[in-house]
């Protein structure tokens, strides 16, 4: 891991995208229509 002073937008919108689809994932299991 590297610490967080160093911003690096690619590895920050890769995380951002992972908390969003863990997110969509877990308002499918919540809500399978």
């Amino acid at each position: 891991g590297q610490p967080y002073e160093i911003r690096d937008e690619t590895s920050i919108s890769r995380s951002s995208n992972v908390i969003k689809d863990l997110g969509v994932k877990v308002l499918e299991d919540l809500d399978p229509s």
